[in-house]
């Protein structure tokens, strides 16, 4: 069982991210959002697992009027029950689809660098086609089509060199070819939060 506790790292603006969290492995982002009377925290959960990253879960915290939107205790407490059904899940969800595409793709670079410096890009062999493909599967955890671009935004390259990279990872086979159809999604209530459970795969997307 997981410890209950959980520390949430506050993110100066410009981060679309309020908080940042690395938890047994799982990489997580949460942006409060206000608008009267409706107050809750959007929480994304992604994770290398299998050699591959991808999405966990999405979820939608509401936040108590008597709380302070910016009192992480509140959201530490209600996250950490939703991390410990995660980690006992297996495979990935399909790409996660709260929030514009705009949004999202800005939450896909804080998840890009949050698995940067956990080393989750990374290879003994410091191996680019490798560190490319998660750039790849993190885009697609988010729903971004234009994952070429969002990835160059990162690296500060071209999108020709990232576009080798991947077709390098492709041939190396570091990436799956896409499904025609992907899963499903169910948006199931506990205690109040909104979950997006899906169907499991047991790959990456």
């Amino acid at each position: 069982m997981l410890p209950m506790s959980l520390f949430l790292n506050s993110l100066a603006k410009p981060n679309p991210a309020d908080f940042s969290f690395e938890y047994e492995g799982l990489v997580g982002t949460v942006e409060l959002k206000v608008s009267s009377p409706h107050r809750f925290a959007s929480v994304f959960v992604t994770q290398l697992k299998q050699q591959k990253i991808g999405p966990v879960f999405e979820a939608r915290l509401p936040i108590p009027p008597t709380r302070s939107p910016k009192d992480s205790s509140t959201l530490e407490s209600n996250l950490i029950q939703l991390l410990q059904v995660a980690k006992a899940s297996d495979g990935f969800l399909s790409p996660f689809e709260t929030g514009t595409l705009e949004q999202r793709g800005e939450v896909a670079l804080v998840h890009m660098l949050l698995h940067d410096q956990l080393g989750n890009l990374e290879s003994l062999d410091n191996n680019l086609n490798l560190r490319t493909a998660r750039q790849y599967e993190i885009a697609k955890a988010f729903g971004i089509g234009t994952a070429v671009a969002l990835i160059a935004r990162f690296e500060s390259v071209s999108s020709t060199v990232v576009t080798r990279r991947l077709t390098r990872a492709r041939d190396a086979g570091l990436i799956e070819k896409q499904l025609n159809k992907l899963p499903r999604r169910n948006k199931v209530s506990d205690g109040g939060n909104m979950l997006s459970t899906g169907r499991q795969r047991g790959g990456s997307l």
